[in-house]
């Protein structure tokens, strides 16, 4: 299934592009995520705690980004784990193209998910299951868009510009804490926003055929 997102955030490209290439301030956007292993390899082991209908359901996983495209400020990431209970796995490939919009930037975010096993058979059909998932990635753009909004990236210091100056006597500041993880979304909030996603598609498609 494949869902497509478009958010706002008041930064330019440069320094959006900089948070984007931060995988462990970018994945706690996502509902119900936390990292809790970084490879060699540069990807990560995390969890994912997710409620699909009244099904409680926690992936476990890796993430990692396989392209970057500086140039383009495109970014290829792959993320995919297996259900602790053993009801599933999960997949999903999920593409970040970032774009000038006057003084900040687009972010155009297109995902494409795949699910096997009994996780795919729940939600009483394809329309649930894709309504969820949207749910969820309209709840990670807000997440990531706000996350912007409220810590702006410096560009990393360059070696001309010489060493960071000293910081004054007496006890260091304490470095800026890590983003907390995004909380898991309540089965009640989950169910009523994918409703309202349902309503809407089904009007949506009537009106349409008005036309």
């Amino acid at each position: 299934m494949k869902i497509t997102n478009r958010f706002r955030v008041p930064l330019p490209v440069s320094e959006a592009w900089i948070a984007l290439n931060d995988i462990p301030r970018v994945a706690p956007c996502a509902p119900g995520a936390q990292l809790v292993e970084a490879r060699a390899d540069g990807s990560y082991v995390g969890t994912v705690a997710v409620k699909l209908g009244p099904v409680a359901l926690t992936f476990k996983g890796t993430l990692a980004y396989k392209e970057r495209d500086e140039a383009n400020h495109r970014v290829v990431a792959e993320a995919s784990g297996s259900e602790t209970r053993a009801r599933g796995t999960a997949r999903a490939i999920v593409i970040f193209v970032l774009s000038p919009d006057g003084e900040g930037t687009r972010v155009d975010v297109d995902t494409d998910v795949q699910l096997a096993g009994a996780i795919a058979q729940y939600g009483r059909g394809a329309a649930l299951i894709q309504s969820t998932a949207q749910v969820l990635m309209d709840e990670f753009a807000k997440n990531f868009a706000a996350q912007l909004s409220a810590q702006p990236v410096a560009a990393p210091r360059s070696e001309a510009a010489g060493p960071a100056p000293l910081a004054p006597a007496g006890a260091p500041p304490a470095p800026p804490p890590p983003p907390a993880p995004a909380p898991a979304i309540s089965v009640f909030t989950l169910m009523w926003k994918s409703l309202i996603s349902l309503i809407k598609s089904t009007f949506s498609g009537k009106d349409g055929g008005r036309a």
